[in-house]
């Protein structure tokens, strides 16, 4: 599979292959900086230390869903890692958290937007290992997606040296901030638990290098069409390069074709 670049043009499009599905991408371009600014921390929640213990509830899972029944609601300023941030998310897998998603939902104030792009960094210390979390991060609104890896697994919910480390770093344009109340919410959406290390925002982050990221996921079923069963795909389409303008993808399967903006 090719992989997407900017074209240093207005415009870039690039044609995919993905079994009998063709995706074309286009988007405007953005334009690079010179030279980023060294990153600023905006905030961050517990140390990137490889361990958990200065968050809430360490080691006792269990009581998740009797101490946050409306799971979490951090603001910045206010909050405290060690009373307010549990250490581990649940998902919809985890009886013990009620079997549904979870959102931890981040609140900060900024004075001003620093212009160009900021940077979200989310360290786990560790993951299930059969049932890894499918994250959502909704920024003011905007949404994106991530499949988190295969962990360690339960041993880590009682030994937190032998977690498998993960760090998961996103970054995006200001434009998606807004000087005054801003909410970052993190959300399992599906599978089990993570373990948290560390959750930080930096300003001054460097643009990114792929700013159309193209993510394909086939799911575990299959769909009967005229030509016979055909795998199901999933194919998520994150626009980093304008948020102000549209990137648009065409399709085309079989005889069926379309494009939507994105």
């Amino acid at each position: 599979m090719g992989r997407l670049r900017p074209a240093g043009v207005k415009c870039m499009k690039r044609l995919i292959y993905l079994g009998l599905v063709w995706l074309g991408l286009s988007c405007a371009a953005p334009a690079q900086d010179k030279a980023a600014a060294p990153a600023t921390s905006v905030f961050q929640i517990g140390v990137a230390d490889g361990d958990c213990r200065e968050f809430a509830l360490a080691g006792d899972y269990a009581a998740y869903a009797q101490t946050f029944p409306h799971d979490v609601e951090f603001v910045v300023g206010k909050s405290e890692a060690k009373k307010d941030w549990p250490w581990v998310h649940p998902g919809p897998a985890d009886s013990w958290a009620g079997g549904r998603p979870h959102a931890f939902k981040i609140s900060f104030d900024l004075p001003q937007v620093a212009a160009g792009y900021y940077r979200l960094v989310v360290e786990f210390v560790d993951t299930h290992a059969g049932l890894p979390p499918a994250f959502a991060i909704a920024i003011n609104g905007t949404t994106l997606k991530f499949q988190l890896p295969p962990g360690h697994g339960d041993e880590t919910l009682s030994n937190f040296k032998v977690g498998k480390h993960y760090s998961l770093a996103q970054v995006f344009p200001a434009a998606l901030l807004q000087a005054g109340d801003n909410t970052i919410s993190l959300i399992n959406e599906e599978g089990s638990w993570a373990i948290y290390d560390a959750v930080r925002l930096e300003s001054g982050a460097a643009a990114p290098a792929e700013p159309v990221q193209l993510r394909v996921r086939a799911l575990p079923w299959l769909k009967g069409s005229a030509a016979g069963l055909r795998r199901v795909v999933k194919v998520s389409v994150e626009n980093l390069a304008n948020a102000g303008e549209a990137a648009s993808i065409d399709w085309q399967a079989g005889a069926n074709a379309g494009g939507e903006k994105v």
